[in-house]
């Protein structure tokens, strides 16, 4: 299960950068707004990565 998250968050990653550059240069962007959600989402990757060790799969 830990695999199949994995790999369908990989994928909607790539998904999201790819639309991402398509509208990069039609709109204007914030990016404080663009960091801060990056800043954010990275830090619960890194507490959701440390915490799987103490949550059972099931």
């Amino acid at each position: 299960m830990k695999e199949a998250v994995g790999t369908y968050l990989l994928i909607i990653a790539a998904k999201s950068t790819t639309g991402f550059l398509g509208y990069v240069s039609q709109v204007e962007i914030d990016w404080n707004l663009i960091i801060s959600f990056t800043i954010a989402a990275s830090a619960g990757t890194i507490l959701g990565t440390y915490l799987t060790k103490y949550i059972d799969e099931k």
